[in-house]
């Protein structure tokens, strides 16, 4: 990474900000403008104005060398944050994902509340230096709204339930019971968080081969969450499990609960299975959507469900021949954003990587790349109306970007500066609060 040179903002103080280009991407395009100046009111932390003041405002910018660019804050719509690991956990050849997904129950037994806050903030680090100001994160024990608090990251946490069937003939309790201490943990979640202006809470029946139909229906209505965020056909284990009944997925149910499960319905897809389940709320994010037919996309077209892309995710455990059918979601008109899931299954959580990785794939624009990252991503989590845009009247959740050789006087694409892999975010602001700024550490350097 290189380093930064000392860069200040004119005006910061006042919550002014400047710099060299703004990239405003709108759903229909990205606008580019030349010396922009954004105000920002420090009593709503809205977006006050996004002005092009051309070449005379780049007076303003304090800066030796390099030019910078100036976004919204980029929305990553798919992440487990208190599955921290150096590393991803390798799925080989010779694995079924039944297997891969052991071995991550493996990694997490034993991990204290304290464990996994600590694990939210490393993944937090990755995230917010690579310019993502907003999340949509599942969570297996809570702890991530206490860090994403603690760093003043913007989210919607989405707590993870479980619940395949009774378990009584195993000692354990009924699904009933399964679902009422999943609704009770949510309420008592909503009474300490509802009324967070950062953080809203979803809810995440975790997939449909871990999720009864009926109990997903009462865990969604005896909720109020935010939205409802699952993951879907992620890999083609998941598929053959529902298409053939397989035993991969029965078998890690035998391992984890003591006893095998069965899909609610075999010979069909799991969209096919679940297909009222896709209705049950007005807003459902389903992660991966990478085996997916034509059969499935027109079920979750009709119910507007939104998809998070995760690229590197869904290679790192499908191989490189598992990608989205995104063209064919986008022309359905599903939305679709980018997230990057959790560091177990993605080497580094960030989010111009996937978008790197997402324009090779599918052949992708600059705009609609910036789109994907940006107000896509807002669209995705159904707040359009307040992420994703520099514009008036929209949250000041702002990133700052500095590529090190590049002159802006001599600049002919900014879209491409910010997805080159010199360009860094030196400054990060959520809800216009400063959450990231390297230039007083970087001044010496």
């Amino acid at each position: 990474m290189p380093e930064a040179p000392p860069f200040n903002p004119s005006g910061s103080s006042e919550e002014r900000i400047t710099a060299h280009w703004a990239l405003c991407p709108t759903p229909t395009g990205v606008e580019v403008r030349q010396g922009v100046r954004c105000v920002v009111d420090p009593y709503t932390s809205l977006i006050m104005a996004c002005q092009a003041k051309g070449q005379e405002a780049w007076a303003d910018i304090d800066l030796s060398r390099g030019t910078t660019l100036l976004t919204p804050g980029l929305i990553n719509t798919h992440t487990h944050l208190e599955l921290f690991r150096t590393a991803p956990i390798e799925r080989h050849p010779d694995q079924t994902f039944a297997d891969w997904l052991l071995a991550v129950i493996d990694y997490k037994r034993g991990s204290t509340m304290v464990d996994a806050i600590s694990a939210c903030h490393h993944s937090m680090v990755e995230l917010i230096t690579s310019g993502t100001t907003c999340v949509n994160d599942i969570s297996s024990e809570g702890a991530s709204l206490v860090a994403l608090e603690q760093i003043g990251l913007r989210g919607t946490v989405s707590p993870e339930s479980i619940i395949l069937g009774d378990l009584s003939d195993v000692g354990g309790p009924t699904a009933e019971q399964q679902c009422q201490q999943a609704i009770e943990r949510w309420l008592s979640l909503q009474e300490s968080w509802d009324k967070h202006p950062l953080l809203r809470l979803g809810v995440s029946p975790h997939s449909p081969y871990n999720m009864t139909p009926a109990v997903w229906e009462q865990l969604v209505t005896h909720t109020t969450p935010a939205l409802v965020h699952t993951h879907l056909a992620e890999t083609r284990d998941e598929l053959t499990y529902f298409k053939t009944g397989s035993a991969s997925l029965s078998e890690l149910d035998e391992k984890i609960l003591g006893k095998r499960f069965a899909p609610p319905q075999v010979g069909v897809s799991p969209v096919v299975a679940y297909e009222a389940q896709w209705g049950s709320h007005t807003n459902v994010v389903a992660a991966h959507g990478v085996f997916l037919d034509e059969a499935d996309i027109g079920i979750l077209a009709q119910h507007d469900v939104a998809m998070a892309h995760c690229p590197q995710s869904n290679q790192w455990l499908s191989g490189i021949e598992a990608v989205m059918p995104y063209h064919k979601l986008k022309a359905a008109g599903l939305r679709v954003g980018l997230g990057t899931d959790s560091s177990l299954s993605c080497p580094r959580l960030d989010l111009r990587t996937e978008a790197r990785l997402a324009q090779t794939l599918h052949g992708l624009g600059l705009e609609e790349t910036l789109q994907l990252c940006t107000v896509n991503g807002a669209a995705v989590l159904g707040q359009a109306e307040l992420l994703g845009q520099l514009r008036e009247g929209y949250k000041a959740d702002l990133v700052l970007w500095w590529h090190p050789s590049a002159d802006p006087a001599t600049l002919s694409d900014p879209l491409a500066l910010w997805l080159d892999p010199d360009t860094i975010a030196v400054m990060v602001w959520v809800d216009g609060r400063l959450i990231l700024d390297r230039c007083d550490t970087l001044w010496s350097q």
